[in-house]
């Protein structure tokens, strides 16, 4: 860190004590990383990226941290899950003989808290700031360090995958106001972690970090997003109240849905950006969405209905009974009646096509399996598959097929579901039952095209809501908020 002290008025006040500065033990490795910061003092402020070294010691951790008073000073804290404590009190070092120490935030002083992921290889201080203070018990700052993240040298380039944000940047002070986005970001994901760079309008260099568990990522709230104007931001999570960040994961495709606003704030709760509708789609490698089904060519297809009952759940998102639904499918046998590719089974994307291979006899019926997951193409926001429930359980869907009348059913117990992932519960729609016979159908209530998909509205989770209230809703592959 370059020397400012000229610009800086000393602090006269005489600290209570002196404290011996902390040394890590001897004989462990001393690992290579960088630090960024914002320091902050009574002439301005001024950014900057320089080498440290960190040591881990079993739970305790030592960083080699720059200030402006001795260049760099050894820190220890303790490590507990992905928080580090560093407590506060510990000396920086001399200067005009006052001896100063760190530790503060918004309330006076205090430890200092750092969140660490491992398998991204950052840590990032908290919604704190790292203070150079002149006393032990009150506040009497000489500069103070936010925001702050600290990367392993090396570490974040590894296994990062190029991806593209796209959404709205809402205007914080007309929601009504709002411009698309199509952004490049970085995204790591290291078994159940997870790390994303780029979300934030101020700092674009700001890493975002989580877990993922059950198909959900989650990035604790609080975490910071850089700043503005000497003012300290950090990413929350809104959805009528603030949250942690939340969005669905499809392993298969990669692809995250953010589950609520994403927003940048300040301590006091000043909103700076707000983005909603975010998606985040890898731009290439082996995480791409899949294909969709191609029929042959030559492929004779006919005339269908598809006949559903359709589960209806309340604003609670209870069972709240079926509503028959009916619309228009082709159906195709090809390869001597081996495979079967059926046209229109997602209202959404009536275009799309799934693919079955039919089976042996049994009992006067042929089953015909369609895997789990088959993908039916992009709606809006969101990527849509076929999947059938047993239970709780996602499964293949079967039909049975009956070669006299030329129908299909929906095996016993097995649901066919439209979903929001190709391997995790995140249903859009479930029929209880499901039949196509051949056939047209022309009564008024058809829905032959998207009109009534369009119409509908789910809660975030993409459960169906029959009359949506106060919240945030998907209508039209779009978030929509009823206020």
């Amino acid at each position: 860190m370059k020397k400012i002290l000229l610009m800086i008025t000393a602090v006269v006040a005489a600290a209570l004590s002196v404290n011996a500065q902390v040394t890590p033990p001897s004989g462990i490795e001393e690992e290579s990383w960088s630090v960024t910061y914002t320091f902050h003092y009574n002439g301005g402020e001024e950014d900057g990226t320089e080498p440290m070294k960190v040591v881990f010691d079993g739970d305790d951790v030592y960083f080699d941290f720059p200030n402006p008073i001795t260049g760099n000073t050894w820190m220890k804290g303790t490590r507990n899950g992905q928080i580090v404590t560093f407590p506060k009190g510990q000396l920086v070092g001399n200067y005009g003989g006052d001896v100063y120490y760190m530790g503060q935030n918004d309330e006076g002083l205090c430890d200092i808290e750092f969140y660490y992921e491992e398998a991204a290889g950052v840590f990032m201080l908290n919604d704190m700031y790292l203070l150079i203070n002149s006393s032990l018990t009150v506040v009497d700052a000489w500069g103070y360090f936010s925001p702050v993240m600290i990367t392993r040298d090396g570490g974040m380039a590894e296994d990062e995958l190029a991806y593209v944000l796209t959404g709205q940047n809402v205007n914080p002070n007309n929601e009504s106001q709002s411009e698309d986005l199509n952004e490049d970001v970085k995204v790591r994901i290291d078994g159940s972690s997870i790390a994303v760079q780029g979300l934030s309008g101020f700092d674009p260099t700001i890493w975002l970090t989580g877990t993922i568990s059950d198909g959900v990522a989650t990035f604790a709230k609080r975490q910071s997003a850089g700043s503005y104007n000497d003012t300290a931001l950090y990413f929350i999570g809104y959805d009528g109240k603030e949250t942690d960040i939340t969005f669905s994961y499809d392993e298969a495709t990669g692809v995250l849905v953010a589950q609520q606003y994403i927003l940048c704030i300040s301590a006091g709760g000043g909103t700076y950006q707000m983005l909603q509708n975010v998606v985040l789609s890898p731009k290439s490698g082996d995480n791409v969405a899949p294909q969709v089904v191609t029929p042959p060519a030559d492929l004779q297809a006919s005339p269908y209905v598809f006949t559903g009952l359709r589960m209806l759940t309340d604003d609670e998102g209870n069972y709240a009974g079926t509503e028959e639904v009916n619309y228009n499918v082709k159906v195709g046998f090809y390869n001597n009646n081996s495979e079967v590719y059926i046209q229109g089974l997602c209202q959404y994307l009536p275009e799309a096509w799934v693919k079955g291979t039919v089976g042996e006899d049994f009992l006067g019926d042929k089953p015909v399996t369609f895997a789990a997951g088959q993908y039916y193409g992009q709606y809006g926001l969101y990527p849509l598959y076929m999947v059938a429930r047993y239970g709780n359980q996602l499964t293949d869907m079967v039909f049975n097929y009956d070669e006299m009348t030329k129908t299909f059913t929906n095996d016993g117990g097995v649901y066919l579901v439209l979903n929001l992932m190709a391997n995790q519960p995140a249903p859009i729609e479930i029929f209880v039952t499901a039949t196509l016979r051949p056939g047209t159908y022309t009564a008024i209530e058809s829905v032959t095209d998207n009109k009534s998909a369009d119409d509908a509205w789910y809660s975030q989770q993409g459960v169906r809501v029959a009359h949506p209230s106060k919240g945030i809703f998907i209508k039209g592959g779009k978030k929509v908020v009823v206020k």
